[in-house]
C-alpha cells in the first residue's frame, strides 16, 4: 500500500469514526466500506489484515445497529475469518461480541448471552481483568441480564463494566462507553422503581455525552428518551413530552425518519400521550412508529411483535376489546416462531391477552392467560422476581372481581412479599400493593382495614411523588370514599379537598368531578347555606376560571357569594375575597363596568374593616384603575391611580417599589390621554425607583426603558429614544436570548429611531437584524416579517449601500 494511499485511508476511517460517535452509522458504513474497496487490490500483510478486519467488523456492527442482519452477519463471517487467520484471540473475542449483539437485538438472549460469555472467558485468558476490553464484555452481559429482568445481576455486571472502564477516559470511545453504561443503570432502576436514582445516573450520561462529543448526537437523544420515559412514571407528563419532542427532532436530524430510532421516539410520545388518558393521540403515534418497523425491517421480526404487543396494550385502554386481541394474537404467534414459548415476550402477550378476557367478564379465560404467563416467567426467573409479582396482582383483581375475595387477598399478599424482598418498603409499586389489598378489603366491607392500606398506599405516593401528583389525588378519593361510606362526612370533606388541591392543571376536569362528588354528599347531609357548600362552590368556580370556563365559574361563584351574604355573621374579608374572584371573571370576559362594581364592593368592605388608607384599599384601587382603563375611561383610571398611589406614599414613603408601578400605572395612562410629557416624567420616577430597587439586568427595567424611548420618540427626541431602546435591547438580549420576538421588535424601534437622525446605515442594520429573528420564528408569510421588508427594502433605497434581501 502507498504511503499516500495509507494516508487518504486513515483520514477516511476516522471520518467513519466520527460519523459512528455520532450515531449516524449509514454514513459511517458508507465510509468504511470505502476505506476497504480502496486497499483491496492491495496484498494483505499482518497490518493490511488486521485494519481490514476492523473496518469489516465495523460495518457489521453498524449494520446489526441499523437492522439488517443480513449484512450485519455476512461481514461478522469476513471478519471472524480474518481473526482465525490471524490467531488473533482478542479479535474473536471481538467477533463473538459482535454477533452477540445481533442476537440480542433479534430478541435472541440466551444465545446473546452465550456468545458474550464465551468472549469474556476469551479475554480472561489473554488480558488483565481492568482492561476495557473486559469491561466491554462486563457491559454487554449486564445489558442481556436487564432485558431478561434479572435486574440484580444486570447492576453487578454494570458496576464491574463502570469501574473498569471509568479508570481509562484518555479516549472519546471510552467516555461514550461510560456514558453507555450510566443510561443501562438508569434503565435498571427504573424497572426497579427507584426513581431518583435512574434520573440521576441518566442525567449523568447526558452530561458525558454533552461534554465528550456535543448535544447533536445519538447519546445525548437516548439519555433524553429514557428521562423522558422516568418522567411519564412520576406522573410529569408535560416534561416527558417535551423531552421526548427534543429528542425526536435531534433524531430526524441526525439520521432521518425512516429509522428504528425515530420509530422508538413516535412509540415513546405515544406512551406518555397513553399514561395521560389521550389514547386516540396515543394510538396515532403506535401506529406511526409501526409503519416505519414494517417499512425497514417487514412485518416478522421482534421489533415489529413488540409494538404490536403495545398497540393491543391500548387497546384494552379504550375498550377495544376486538381489536385488543387481534393485535395480540398477531403478536403472540410472531414471538412464538422467533423466540420459541419459552421467553418474557410471549409471556407478556398471555398477560395483555388475560387483561381483554377480565375486561370481557370471562374470567376463567383470563385466568388461563395469567396462568400460562406465571409459568413462563417462574421458569425463566424464579419465584422471587418482579414480574411474578405482577402476575400475582393481576390474577388477584380477577378473583376480587368474581367476589373470591379470600383467594384474592393471598394473590396480593404473595405479590406484596416479593416486592418487599426485592425493592424494599418505599417502592411505588409497594403502594400499588397496598392500593390494590385495601380495595379487597373495601369490597368486603371491611373499611378499616381498607383504610389502613390506603392510608399506607398514600404515604409512599407522597414520598416518592410529593403532593402534586395524580396518583396522589387518586388515593385521597379512595379514601374519601371509605369515609363516605362510614358516615365520616368531615374528614371524607377534608380528603376531597385535598384531592382537588393536589390535583395537577391537566386533571382539573377530574378535579371538578371529586368537588362535584363531594358537593352531592354535602347535600344530603347539610343546608344550601352551610358553610362547607360554600368552599365547594368556591374552589369549583376556581376551577372552571383557570380552564377559561367563566360563565360556569361565574354561576359557582355567586351561589358562594349568596351563601355568605345570607349568614348571620357575615365575614366581610370571604364576601370581599368573593367579590375579588367576580371582579377577575367580568374582566376577563371584558365586563369591564359589572367588574368595577364588584371591585367597589370590595373596597368598601375593606375600607369598613381596615380604613381608608389600607394597603388591601390601595390595590383595589389598583384594580378599579385598571378596569377602567381596559375599558378606554382614562379620567376615571386617573383618578383612581392617584387614590393607590396616596395611600401607598402614605404606607412606604416616596421611594418603594410599589410606588414605582403607581407611577408606571399613572404613566401609560397619560400616555393614553396623548399628554407625553407628564408620561414621561412619571416614567422617569418610576425607573429612578426600579434601578435602586431591582437588579441592573431586570426585564420590568427593560420595560420602562422601552416605554420610555417611545415615549422620547414620539416627542421627537430620537438621540434619546435611541439610548432608552439600546439600554432596553441589552438587558432583553441578556434574559430572553437574540432570537426572541421582543427583542426583534427593539431592533426595529432602534431602527425607526436612526432613520429619525438621518443616521441611515445604523437603521439598515436594526432592520436587517429584526427581519432575520422575524423570519427565524415566523417564517415568510406573517404581518411582522412584511413590515420589516418594507423597512429593510425602503433603507436599502435610501442608503449609500445596496441590500440583500
Amino acid at each position: 500500500m502507498s504511503k499516500l494511499n495509507m494516508m487518504q485511508s486513515s483520514s477516511n476511517r476516522k471520518d467513519g469514526d466520527v460519523q459512528y460517535l455520532l450515531g449516524n452509522f449509514k454514513e459511517a458504513v458508507t465510509i468504511y466500506a470505502q476505506v476497504i474497496e480502496s486497499n483491496q487490490n492491495d496484498d494483505l500483510d499482518d497490518d493490511s489484515s488486521t485494519e481490514l478486519f476492523d473496518d469489516s467488523l465495523l460495518i457489521s456492527d453498524c449494520y446489526c445497529k441499523l437492522h439488517n442482519y443480513h449484512l450485519a452477519i455476512q461481514y461478522y463471517d469476513r471478519s471472524l475469518s480474518i481473526a482465525n487467520k490471524l490467531d488473533d484471540k482478542l479479535r474473536i473475542a471481538k467477533c463473538h461480541d459482535v454477533y452477540g449483539d445481533i442476537n440480542r437485538t433479534q430478541g435472541q438472549y440466551q444465545q446473546a448471552l452465550s456468545y458474550y460469555q464465551q468472549s469474556l472467558e476469551t479475554k480472561l485468558t489473554i488480558l488483565k481483568e481492568d482492561e476495557v476490553d473486559v469491561g466491554i464484555s462486563y457491559y454487554q452481559i449486564g445489558r442481556v441480564y436487564a432485558l431478561q429482568a434479572k435486574y440484580n445481576d444486570a447492576i453487578s455486571y454494570l458496576q464491574q463494566s463502570l469501574d473498569i472502564i471509568s479508570k481509562d477516559m484518555t479516549e472519546k470511545v471510552h467516555i461514550l462507553n461510560v456514558g453507555k453504561i450510566y443510561n443501562e443503570i438508569g434503565l435498571v432502576y427504573r424497572c426497579q422503581g427507584k426513581y431518583k436514582d435512574c434520573i440521576a445516573k441518566h442525567e449523568e450520561s447526558l452530561k458525558i455525552y454533552r461534554e465528550a462529543i456535543g448535544e447533536n448526537c445519538l447519546g445525548v437523544c437516548e439519555s433524553y428518551s429514557n428521562l423522558g420515559l422516568i418522567y411519564e412514571l412520576q406522573g410529569r407528563y408535560d416534561d416527558a413530552i417535551n423531552i421526548h419532542e427534543k429528542s425526536l427532532k435531534m433524531k430526524l436530524d441526525i439520521v432521518g425518519e425512516d429509522s428504528i430510532e425515530v420509530a422508538e421516539s413516535y412509540q415513546n410520545l405515544g406512551m406518555v400521550y397513553r399514561s395521560k388518558g389521550r389514547n386516540d393521540e396515543a394510538k396515532l403515534w403506535y401506529k406511526k412508529s409501526l409503519k416505519i418497523v414494517k417499512e425497514l425491517l417487514g412485518d416478522k421480526n421482534i421489533y415489529y411483535a413488540k409494538l404490536l404487543d403495545t398497540l393491543g396494550e391500548l387497546c384494552i385502554r379504550m375498550d377495544d376489546y376486538d381489536e385488543a386481541l387481534e393485535n395480540l394474537n398477531k403478536s403472540l404467534k410472531l414471538e412464538r416462531e422467533i423466540l420459541g414459548e419459552n421467553c418474557l415476550e410471549v409471556s407478556s402477550c398471555y398477560n395483555h391477552i388475560g387483561l381483554v378476557y377480565k375486561h370481557q367478564g370471562k374470567y376463567r379465560k383470563a385466568l388461563d392467560m395469567h396462568e400460562k404467563s406465571i409459568d413462563i416467567r417462574r421458569q425463566l426467573l424464579g419465584e422471587n422476581h418482579l414480574l411474578v409479582a405482577s402476575s400475582y396482582s393481576n390474577m388477584g383483581t380477577i378473583f376480587n372481581s368474581q367476589g373470591k375475595f379470600a383467594d384474592a387477598l393471598l394473590m396480593h399478599q404473595k405479590c406484596l412479599k416479593i416486592e418487599l424482598d426485592v425493592l424494599g418498603a418505599s417502592s411505588v409499586n409497594i403502594a400499588s400493593s397496598y392500593g390494590d389489598i385495601a380495595l379487597v378489603y373495601y369490597s368486603q366491607d371491611k373499611l378499616d382495614d381498607a383504610l389502613k392500606m390506603q392510608r399506607k398506599c398514600l404515604k409512599i405516593q407522597q414520598d416518592v411523588f410529593g403532593e402534586r401528583s395524580n396518583d396522589v389525588a387518586i388515593s385521597f378519593i379512595n379514601i374519601a370514599s371509605m369515609l363516605e361510606v362510614q358516615g365520616k362526612y368531615e374528614e371524607a370533606l377534608s380528603m376531597y379537598r385535598k384531592a382537588l388541591d393536589t390535583q395537577s392543571k391537566n386533571q382539573q376536569s377530574d378535579a371538578i368531578a371529586a368537588l362535584q362528588k363531594c358537593l352531592e354528599m354535602r347535600r344530603k347531609t347539610l343546608t344550601e347555606n352551610d358553610e362547607n357548600l360554600s368552599e365547594i362552590y368556591e374552589k369549583i368556580g376556581c376551577i372552571y376560571q383557570a380552564i377559561a370556563e367563566n360563565d360556569d365559574a361565574l354561576v359557582m361563584f355567586k351561589k358562594c357569594l349568596a351563601i355568605e351574604l345570607n349568614r348571620k355573621e357575615v365575614n366581610s374579608e370571604t364576601v370581599a375575597k368573593i367579590y375579588n374572584y367576580i371582579g377577575v371573571n367580568y374582566e376577563l370576559q371584558n365586563n369591564y363596568e359589572d367588574a368595577v362594581k364588584s371591585y367597589e364592593h370590595e373596597l368598601q368592605l375593606y375600607i369598613d374593616k381596615e380604613g381608608e388608607n389600607s394597603l388591601n384599599v390601595a390595590i383595589i384601587h389598583n384594580d378599579i384603575g385598571l378596569a377602567y382603563y381596559a375599558n378606554f375611561k382614562f379620567d376615571e383610571a386617573m383618578e383612581a391611580f392617584n387614590e393607590a398611589l396616596k395611600i401607598n406614599l402614605i404606607l412606604f414613603g416616596d421611594h418603594h417599589i410599589n410606588i414605582a408601578k403607581c407611577y408606571s400605572n399613572i404613566g401609560d395612562t397619560y400616555i393614553s390621554k396623548h399628554d407625553c410629557d407628564s408620561a414621561l416624567n412619571m416614567y422617569k420616577k418610576c425607573l429612578n425607583i426600579q434601578l435602586d430597587f431591582l437588579e441592573a439586568n431586570d426585564i420590568t427595567i427593560a420595560e420602562s426603558c422601552n416605554i420610555m424611548g417611545s415615549i422620547y420618540f414620539s416627542l421627537r427626541r430620537y438621540r434619546e429614544a435611541t439610548v432608552m431602546f439600546k439600554e432596553c435591547l441589552d438587558i432583553q438580549i441578556e434574559n430572553l436570548g437574540e432570537e426572541n420576538l421582543e427583542v426583534a421588535t427593539t431592533y426595529y424601534c432602534l431602527g425607526n429611531s436612526h432613520i429619525s437622525l438621518n443616521e441611515l446605515d445604523i437603521a439598515l442594520h436594526y432592520h436587517k437584524r429584526c427581519l432575520t429573528i422575524r423570519r427565524n420564528i415566523l417564517g415568510i408569510i406573517s404581518p411582522e416579517v412584511a413590515q420589516s421588508l418594507r423597512a429593510v427594502h425602503e433603507m436599502a433605497n435610501r442608503s449609500r449601500r445596496n441590500c440583500a434581501v
